[in-house]
């Protein structure tokens, strides 16, 4: 391990040199290629605070060509969160990075361009940065972020709504929280936003009969849409995902009791994925699809397992869907946990 620590020392040390002396670009190219590969194997192995201080410092500090935002965001993962080698000083340089580019995304909205840092997974962007900070019940709040979120808001930046909702929400102080949901009702009133209803949902926040009928309103215009959207063989031409996806996750809350059921009944008969959740106990499970139950949460399962009834009509829908050959492995192994844990 010292030999190791003292190998991925020296690459860093020398690429500094290299940046400063103005070496080739070709050499400084085949270095970040390097120290690609350095930092990916550094994530496997247990090395010391010393030098997950370093590189987190290193890896943060420059921009590389071939090194990006996924390669420095799953170094973080691996060493931060699941080794717990999270000090003082990553948590600045993680905050200090964070902030450098949300203040570099404000700036491109407001001069009506995008910002974009590049990615092979889609999924991975700088805001994941934010969760590599310690959470405020241990102690730490970033007062930096919470002035960036009321930027946001001030400055009506739509585009960067749901990085506040998905991920810097759980970071920011109670009374910013506050003033989020104060927000989010006052804005959802006047201005329906699926995301926004969403934060409430996620808070936990009384919600107003005026943003609950909005949320009535907007389903049913997007079922509307959906319909629309269904060419003469039943395929959905627009949007190329599920369109029923945000009524499917009102269902979900209903059957978790956050929002009230009897409210959205007019729903049914537009979507099966809608009518399980909605009444499960009385579905037809001839429409039943497994791939429902790799979206549930194990409170779920436990309420739906209680009805025997149904309980048993999944149990048959799980066996025979595992005989399926072409049922990818990953999927085959959840549903087994599942049938396991809950509806044996």
């Amino acid at each position: 391990m010292e030999r190791i620590e003292t190998a991925a020392n020296n690459l860093m040390d020398y690429y500094e040199y290299a940046i400063k002396a103005s070496k080739k670009s070709i050499e400084i190219y085949g270095l970040q290629t390097q120290i690609k590969n350095c930092i990916t194997l550094l994530r496997y192995v247990n090395i010391s605070q010393a030098l997950v201080n370093r590189a987190c410092s290193f890896i943060l500090t420059h921009e590389f060509m071939e090194i990006l935002i996924d390669d420095k965001v799953l170094f973080l993962d691996y060493q931060l969160n699941r080794k717990n080698m999270k000090s003082e000083i990553t948590a600045k340089k993680v905050e200090d990075t964070l902030i450098s580019y949300i203040d570099k995304h404000i700036v491109a909205l407001n001069k009506g361009k995008e910002f974009h840092l590049t990615s092979r997974n889609s999924n991975i962007n700088y805001c994941n940065l934010v969760h590599y900070l310690p959470l405020p019940k241990e102690g730490y709040v970033s007062r930096r972020l919470s002035i960036r979120v009321s930027r946001i808001l001030k400055n009506k930046l739509t585009q960067m709504y749901p990085h506040i909702i998905q991920h810097y929400s759980d970071y920011v102080s109670d009374y910013q929280r506050k003033r989020l949901i104060t927000w989010a009702n006052k804005q959802l009133e006047d201005d329906f936003s699926f995301d926004l209803f969403t934060l409430l949902i996620k808070f936990n926040a009384r919600i107003g009969s005026k943003v609950k009928a909005q949320l009535k309103t907007y389903l049913r215009k997007e079922i509307e849409k959906a319909k629309e959207s269904k060419s003469n063989n039943g395929v959905y031409v627009y949007p190329a995902t599920n369109p029923y996806n945000e009524l499917v996750q009102v269902s979900y809350w209903c059957l978790r009791r956050i929002l009230r059921a009897k409210d959205y009944k007019e729903f049914l008969g537009n979507s099966d994925e809608f009518d399980f959740y909605y009444e499960y106990s009385s579905f037809d499970f001839n429409k039943f699809d497994v791939s429902w139950l790799l979206n549930l949460y194990p409170q779920t399962f436990n309420e739906i397992s209680k009805n025997k009834t149904v309980k048993n009509k999944i149990r048959i829908a799980i066996v025979n869907e595992l005989k399926n050959e072409e049922l990818a492995e990953k999927d085959k192994k959840n549903l087994q946990d599942i049938l396991i844990n809950y509806f044996c």
